[in-house]
């Protein structure tokens, strides 16, 4: 079997870098040493990015575009408009650069947003990152997900789950429970995004919890990064109600990739027995090996975001 990669939050993991990408991993160093711990933020121009790490690329804005998407990964959480073309309520836990905030306010202005985020050190960017101030469609609240969501009132359209730590899927953010409130919080229609990493069996585990959880849940890694792209709905659409909806929004909005994100998805059947637990687990493991379309160097990286431009 090919070599998995150790860390899905590492965009590149090069072993032996060249003079380029070692003199970029020592800026990456320098300021993470004179941040004191906390996001930093990296100019490129005509590019602004966030890290939480020297190792953990957290969003990326061109500043003179600052609501395009600009990560493929990021491109294929908009696959929610394939379940839904109008939704107008959404929730995010993890705000980041608010990248899928902005996007969504520009292109769907019918749109409200919660977007709930734990860490004020990445709150504190916000003007950095271009991301409007709050007032009717906008709203930031520090909190932690996991206690936030179970006392909410309200119902949405779409919970975008876009949080981790270090190892990956965050505990508290991954059991039944939690996925339970968010299907209890969405409308009939609604549906849950979740941009995933993390060890194989790990999730394995979510993709069946949320399948106790949804009728639909299906899934399509990112093409230049090892991130899983995870829907969860209560519909079930056939094939050919998504490649028509992919049509219509290839002409609607021609800068993303629709017709390829509804031909990447892959469906979890039904809840998982033990042995049907292992089958997705080596699935997961097929899916999440090294692939040479991705980049391993920053100068790689960014040749493939002015390249969807």
């Amino acid at each position: 079997m090919a070599n998995r990669r150790p860390s899905l939050s590492q965009l590149f993991l090069n072993s032996s870098p060249d003079p380029a990408e070692q003199a970029h991993q020592k800026r990456l160093r320098t300021l993470a040493k004179a941040s004191d711990g906390k996001a930093f933020v990296l100019e490129d121009a005509p590019l602004r990015m966030m890290y939480l790490t020297p190792k953990c690329m957290q969003s990326v804005m061109h500043m003179e575009q600052p609501d395009a998407l600009l990560c493929a990964y990021s491109q294929w959480m908009m696959g929610f408009r394939l379940f839904q073309e109008q939704p107008r309520e959404f929730f995010l836990i993890g705000l980041g650069g608010g990248s899928l905030v902005k996007h969504i306010l520009t292109h769907l202005p019918e749109s409200h947003i919660t977007a709930l985020e734990i860490n004020p050190d990445v709150i504190a960017l916000r003007d950095a990152f271009a991301l409007p101030a709050d007032d009717a469609r906008l709203q930031v609240i520090q909190a932690d997900g996991a206690s936030y969501l179970p006392v909410m009132t309200q119902q949405v359209d779409v919970i975008f789950l876009d949080a981790y730590d270090k190892q990956g899927l965050v505990p508290a953010l991954n059991t039944a429970e939690f996925y339970r409130s968010c299907q209890q919080h969405l409308r009939p229609q609604g549906m849950l995004i979740a941009n995933v990493w993390g060890k194989p069996s790990s999730i394995a585990h979510m993709l069946n919890s949320l399948r106790s959880q949804f009728t639909e849940v299906c899934w399509a890694r990112s093409p230049d990064s090892y991130n899983l792209i995870v829907y969860a709905s209560q519909q079930t659409l056939e094939q050919t109600v998504l490649q028509q909806r992919a049509s219509r929004l290839q002409q609607i909005q021609p800068e993303l990739p629709w017709l390829r994100i509804a031909a990447s998805l892959d469906s979890l059947p039904s809840p998982a027995t033990e042995q049907d637990l292992e089958m997705l687990t080596e699935k997961m493991r097929q899916l999440l090996v090294i692939d040479q379309n991705v980049p391993t160097t920053y100068a790689a990286w960014r040749s493939q975001v002015f390249a969807r431009l």
